[in-house]
């Protein structure tokens, strides 16, 4: 994991950044505290790439494929971050020969493992759960295809017709990446699926699954996957940009790629602050409460409406014990939804105004020196409470902040 932030205004862009990254060596993850994760582009020109989560691609550091770019493109003049970010993955896709086949295929099963392990997980849970509610009629088979059929039915849209393919893999079959795998997709599936391989529905859906993976919009393979943020002022733009997107797999000579999110600075917008992967402190510093503070008094509030539905209730001696126990579903199912849904809309329209509103407002304000010391803080405090909370290091190592600006170009700030 990492801790990677973005400040920017009309004029500067700030990217921060700590120096803790993952990646697969010899079969497990490794964590190392002197990753490199912004690349700045040649000339002092205002623009870099940012990577996080997974420091590699298919076993090759990103530090060394995108340096490798950043050679070759040197003295291209983007006229904007997106064609920055395009004219990267086209150098990927025609650069096929940094990854062997049998790479290809090897990390195409370790995606399929992680994949398959999160159905695993969650037939457990479901199996858990049934047990914590003394349900005896779901055994293990059961609730391997209960979950099979939920991960399945995620690669649909609500009427039951499959997701769009990403647009790398817009002419890519999702039965084509099983012909070419099949042996391998077999092999995966009976470790992790000997109880169920038998239906041939589900190992029907267990195959498809594997095709959907590879060209479908979801990155269900989050643990090896990485996040490229490209950002600065294109020779053309005016203002700053970031232009993010998830990575993780390369197939028929593609890179399995999506944009995430796309943020622009303009006169409406003049102020903008992102956070990248483990950056709980920092988001919470900026709300005014932490996640888990946030769930821990939603849970509590659902979990004592529930239990104050039936007394409350019992005490309507106008009502018979039908109406009652209507009353009381109805009071779970339909008012506690609604109820909570209100209270997050609160709760996020107070923090908007009262938090987000008045910290861009003082943004918007900054030049580059204050903007990279406030970036370097925000980063600071996700290391902070790992020390604190006496989590495994995976933030942590020196803070590095570059600052870009249409005319001051590139500078490191730290």
């Amino acid at each position: 994991m990492t801790s990677e932030i973005i400040l920017m205004n009309r004029n500067v862009l700030t990217i921060g950044a700590d120096s803790a990254m993952t990646s697969w060596a010899g079969g497990r993850y490794r964590i190392a505290n002197e990753a490199q994760k912004i690349f700045t582009l040649g000339g002092g020109a205002p623009l870099g790439i940012m990577i996080y989560n997974s420091a590699d691609i298919l076993g090759h550091p990103w530090q060394s494929v995108i340096g490798e770019f950043i050679d070759t493109h040197a003295k291209t003049d983007f006229a904007s971050v997106e064609d920055l970010a395009s004219t990267f993955f086209n150098y990927l896709d025609n650069h096929m020969s940094l990854f062997e086949p049998e790479e290809e295929e090897r990390w195409f099963a370790l995606t399929l493992n992680v994949i398959y392990a999160q159905i695993v997980h969650l037939a457990r849970e479901r199996l858990k759960f049934a047990g914590m509610t003394e349900d005896r009629s779901l055994g293990r088979e059961e609730a391997l295809v209960m979950a099979i059929n939920f991960v399945h039915r995620a690669f649909h849209d609500e009427e039951g017709n499959p997701l769009p393919n990403l647009d790398c893999f817009s002419d890519t079959s999702p039965d084509e990446v099983y012909q070419k795998f099949s042996d391998t997709v077999d092999a995966v599936i009976r470790d992790h699926f000997s109880d169920v391989t038998s239906d041939a529905t589900v190992l029907g859906k267990l195959r498809e699954i594997a095709g959907f993976a590879v060209v479908k919009e979801l990155f269900l393979e989050r643990m090896i996957m990485s996040g490229l943020v490209f950002a600065g002022f294109g020779s053309d733009q005016m203002y700053p940009t970031f232009d993010e997107y998830f990575v993780s797999t390369v197939f028929n000579n593609r890179v399995k790629r999506r944009r995430h999110f796309l943020n622009e600075v303009s006169n409406k917008n003049q102020a903008s602050v992102s956070f990248f992967a483990d950056s709980d402190a920092s988001v919470g510093f900026l709300r005014g409460i932490d996640s888990d503070t946030a769930g821990f008094i939603f849970g509590a509030s659902e979990f004592f409406l529930t239990k104050m539905s039936g007394p409350f209730v019992d005490q309507l001696e106008f009502l018979d014990s039908n109406q009652k126990e209507m009353l009381t579903q109805s009071f779970i199912q339909e008012f506690s939804p609604i109820y909570h849904q209100s209270l997050l809309g609160a709760l996020d329209q107070k923090v908007e105004m009262d938090r987000i509103t008045p910290f861009l407002d003082v943004v918007n304000s900054m030049g580059p020196e204050e903007m990279g010391t406030m970036t370097a803080d925000l980063v600071n405090l996700n290391i902070l409470r790992k020390k604190v909370i006496n989590e495994e290091g995976t933030v942590g190592g020196p803070v590095r902040v570059y600052t870009m600006s249409k005319r001051g170009g590139t500078k490191q700030l730290m």
